[in-house]
């Protein structure tokens, strides 16, 4: 009801972004799939070991992705 289709405003908002990410609990990534082919850049952080994300964990992948682009804008500069 709400993700197919995405409502145009919360689209709209979403391809604003610099970058989406998405915690899913699989290894495809489907959700971020689906948004990539919508023109939104989104990026999944993956877990599929059959439990739910740890908050800590999630915190640092999270952490750890965001100092890997800033490190990424810094060498293009």
């Amino acid at each position: 009801m709400f993700l197919n289709p995405l409502p145009e405003k919360m689209l709209a908002e979403l391809r604003e972004k610099e970058l989406i990410l998405v915690p899913e609990l699989n290894y495809q990534g489907q959700l971020s799939s689906i948004l990539r082919s919508l023109g939104v850049r989104a990026e999944s952080i993956t877990q599929y070991t059959g439990l739910p994300f740890q908050v800590t964990d999630l915190g640092a992948r999270i952490k750890d992705r965001v100092a890997s682009g800033q490190a990424k804008k810094k060498v293009r500069s």
